[in-house]
């Protein structure tokens, strides 16, 4: 297992019914090596404040937080620095599952897994700065040149169906040959 660039495990054992408060902030070295992960120009903050508690069932561990983070992201079109801040709340729910019942990566409902009895902290903030990025990030100014564009009448300068070539045509001659 590799180890995360921003790793904070924290163990389940101690969590108990009452929410419990962490603050984490990024080192300038973890900063660069997410930046290089996720194709950022610079990751200039990120930080967090997570409140865990366990659950009411006593199997579950309940996660609230935030994030709070400067990021430079290349422009989909120039590579133009675009730099935002990222700064919201999110929720999980984690559960221990036993060997073999880990839940299937597409259901979204089910509790995270906590794996060998711990929770890392740094690497779920890592995760959802990761969704909340920009997936099309863009400089104010920039314009996809025209070279690039395709002919808005495009589509209506197409020939009809009727004249349209037969891409089969050929192989129809050759079979009456």
């Amino acid at each position: 297992m590799i180890t995360p660039e921003f790793s904070h495990p924290v163990s389940v054992d101690g969590i108990n019914r009452n929410w419990s408060e962490y603050k984490l902030a990024a080192s300038p070295e973890e900063r660069v090596a997410l930046a290089e992960r996720f194709e950022l120009i610079s990751l200039d903050k990120l930080e967090g404040t997570i409140r865990l508690r366990r659950g009411r069932d006593g199997e579950t561990i309940d996660m609230l937080a935030s994030i709070d983070a400067d990021v430079v992201q290349p422009c989909i079109v120039s590579l133009a620095p675009v730099p935002s801040k990222v700064a919201e709340d999110f929720e999980l729910t984690f559960l221990s599952y036993p060997v073999g019942q880990e839940p299937d990566d597409h259901d979204l409902e089910a509790p995270e897994p906590i794996e060998g009895g711990k929770i890392d902290l740094g690497e779920v903030l890592a995760q959802q700065l990761a969704l909340a990025l920009d997936p099309f990030p863009r400089a104010q100014d920039a314009e996809i040149p025209e070279s690039y564009r395709g002919d808005p009448n495009a589509v209506d300068s197409l020939p009809s169906e009727e004249d349209r070539p037969n891409p089969f045509a050929a192989l129809e001659a050759l079979k009456k040959r």
